[in-house]
């Protein structure tokens, strides 16, 4: 698997480095154990190819162009801080640091791989070089993990990965955040509610991704990928494709054989043709399926391959970037994802899927943001521009414990709570100039559901106005309690503020009640002890209002506190929306107001295109912005101490730089690291 690019590289490294080559020349050419293991794989390959028909490599070419047995491209690599933790992390963050390069050849010729520093220093690498560091980083966490040579579709070996659907769905994420107590009775009043005010009726489109089409590839390469057998965290066998990342289990994976595959204890060749992947990975240690290149029953120690003495610390410096630009976008069949690194977007976005409906990506499905470090503890943001929906998710820490914000245009807004609210308030919707409602858990009064009906139209005594200025009459307010086995329990009351009327429903537990409803009106009369027209309530036998029928004798002996607890209802109500929702508005806007005004600040462009939103006499101060920025990194890095394992200081004037860390990738020639010789010395000291 010659790689041109690769070679170009590892000529250029040479003819720059030739004096320190020419002086450490001993130190380059094979050892005498090197040459003998070179030998006996190279015998053994020639006596399997006698019995078996085999595609077998047992050697790679060095940046020196010297032949190494394969095992030795396995080293021990250690991760700097806390990082790489489990295979997922590790494989995470090996693979977003660097450029992959497509690599496309038919058969195994000869395996060029440069040393880990070198091909850590380029930031580009191909199927075979990731392979083997991320299997390096694997097999020192002591995970069973293998490099596997064999073949791949065409789609894999390029990175086509249009050829593949997103994995992330909006719909799943939403499962992962638990399910809302009240959901069921929620969705039916938003759909009771729909129907009522007759919105989004016939207009609205629906259609989601739909993939019709069947792909069979027939071309095939040589291709390199990870197998990882149950060990650890790591429940079963799995694949993982370098090039994208992905998670393959061994019975449904794109490849179609597997050549050999080796970590630093052994190589395993092949000698089996099988058309199942699932067999061969569960036959490794079989010799029917494959051949061990060194045998258990060899005591001799001169054939125990050769394992990298010195062991490579991933420096400080390498995952600051995460991306090789700080940023990737990659085009999937349904989807278009962007990945940040963190503290690059000025409103802390870190990932973003825009997910389409059809193949052409004209037609947005949906666009689902996640963002890190934001002051209102936002951490979520998904949008459905076909349903005119927008829904947020926040962090447990931010001061109203909001869970989930959700907004659809001309329709409803609804608020989600937290559990661990000390007033229990769980949701509040408003469906727009028609209705409030909240719900509640806990309480000591039993309440466990709230709503006031509003109108411009009716006019009563109780006024209310909404945040983006509306004035609003209350037409109706409605209570429900929870069940407590009370012999006349209420369940419900309704306050009907223009017909004077009150609706009281109780349980009708073990048939002690045998009228559920009672009707009981309001009225103005003149108490001649005070002298002065006074408010009552009273009680109608035989009353009829709607389906409403007062049967029996009144349950409320002393009614007149329905009065109170009317009035005391609004207000609550109404100082639940000042002083919660109202809030929670108010810091969105100054949100959305300090973003823009950040976006679009001189001081504060992070691309050279957005200078278009400003003056021309400002662009001056723009360029010297960024060489003040240019010299803050190079001193950072030229004088910071990466071998020293301590806490990388966040006052160093290179993190308060306004545009960061992208600078790096283009002054790479101007920042002086120090070579791999001079560590070697230092280490050897």
């Amino acid at each position: 698997m010659k790689n041109k690019n690769k070679l170009k590289r590892c000529l250029d490294y040479i003819t720059n480095n030739k004096d320190e080559i020419i002086k450490n020349y001993n130190d380059i050419q094979p050892s005498n154990k090197e040459t003998v293991l070179l030998k006996y794989l190279g015998e053994l390959k020639k006596k399997l190819k006698e019995t078996y028909t085999i595609n077998f490599c047992e050697h790679f070419i060095d940046e020196y162009g010297m032949k190494r047995n394969i095992c030795s491209s396995i080293r021990q690599i250690y991760f700097p801080f806390n990082e790489g933790i489990n295979y997922k992390e590790i494989y995470t963050l090996i693979r977003n640091y660097f450029t992959y390069e497509i690599l496309l050849q038919k058969k195994i010729k000869t395996l060029l791989l440069a040393s880990t520093p070198l091909v850590f220093n380029w930031k580009i690498a191909d199927c075979l070089d990731l392979s083997c560091i991320i299997v390096s980083a694997l097999r020192t966490k002591n995970y069973e993990a293998y490099v596997v040579c064999g073949e791949a579709p065409f789609s894999i070996c390029s990175k086509d990965d249009k050829k593949c659907t997103c994995e992330f769905t909006h719909k799943e994420y939403k499962e992962t955040q638990g399910k809302n107590l009240n959901a069921i009775d929620i969705s039916e009043k938003k759909k009771k509610y729909k129907s009522v005010l007759g919105i989004y009726k016939g207009w609205i489109n629906e259609d989601t991704f739909k993939d019709d089409t069947t792909e069979y590839e027939n071309d095939f390469y040589t291709h390199m990928w990870i197998l990882i057998k149950k060990s650890l965290d790591v429940d079963k066998d799995i694949f993982i494709e370098v090039s994208s990342g992905r998670e393959y289990t061994i019975d449904s994976c794109p490849y179609k054989s597997i050549f050999y595959l080796w970590n630093e204890k052994n190589v395993y060749i092949n000698i089996n043709k099988v058309e199942n992947i699932d067999i061969l990975v569960s036959e490794i240690k079989n010799k029917e399926y494959f051949i061990p290149a060194f045998f258990e029953e060899i005591k001799n120690k001169a054939l125990i391959p050769i394992i990298e003495s010195k062991p490579y610390v991933i420096r400080k410096d390498i995952f600051l970037l995460k991306y090789p630009q700080g940023r990737k976008t990659t085009f999937f069949k349904n989807c278009k994802k962007d990945e940040y690194v963190d503290f690059i977007q000025y409103d802390g976005l870190t990932e973003m899927h825009t997910h389409y409906s059809n193949r052409f990506y004209t037609n947005v499905e949906s666009v689902c943001s996640f963002y890190k470090y934001r002051r209102d503890k936002k951490i979520q943001k998904i949008y459905l521009p076909n349903k005119f929906k927008t829904i947020e998710y926040y962090d447990e820490n931010n001061p109203h414990l909001l869970k989930r914000f959700a907004n659809r245009i001309g329709f409803y807004l609804h608020f989600s709570f937290y559990l661990t609210r000390h007033d229990g308030l769980t949701n509040y919707i408003e469906i727009k100039d028609y209705k409030l409602i909240e719900y509640f858990i806990n309480r000591s009064d039993n309440v466990i559901y709230r709503s006031m009906n509003i109108s411009r139209d009716v006019k009563t005594v109780y006024k209310f106005q909404t945040f983006d200025g509306n004035e609003y009459y209350v037409t109706k307010i409605t209570l429900k309690y929870r069940n407590k086995n009370q012999a006349n329990g209420i369940k419900k009351k309704v306050f009907l503020i223009p017909e004077n009327k009150i609706v009281l429903v109780y349980y009708n537990n073990n048939n002690k009640i045998s009228n559920t409803f009672q009707v009981y009106e309001k009225h103005i009369i003149y108490n001649p002890d005070i002298e002065k027209d006074e408010e009552v309530v009273l009680y109608k036998k035989n009353l009829i209002y709607k389906h409403f029928v007062n049967y029996g004798e009144p349950l409320e002996r002393e009614p007149e506190y329905l009065i109170n607890e009317e009035r005391d209802v609004f207000e609550d109500i109404k100082n639940t929306y000042n002083n919660i929702i109202c809030s929670i508005m108010k810091e969105r806007e100054e949100i959305k107001k300090t973003e823009d005004d950040y976006q679009y600040s001189i001081n504060n462009i992070t691309n050279i295109n957005e200078i278009i939103y400003h003056e021309n006499n400002e662009i001056e101060n723009f360029n010297k912005n960024i060489m003040k920025d240019s010299l803050n990194i190079y001193n950072f890095y030229k004088d910071y101490p990466w071998n020293d394992y301590t806490q990388v200081s966040m006052k160093n004037t290179f993190f308060s730089s306004k545009n960061k860390m992208l600078e790096i990738e283009f002054m790479r020639d101007e920042i002086k690291y120090d070579s791999l010789e001079n560590k070697i010395n230092k280490y050897n000291k």
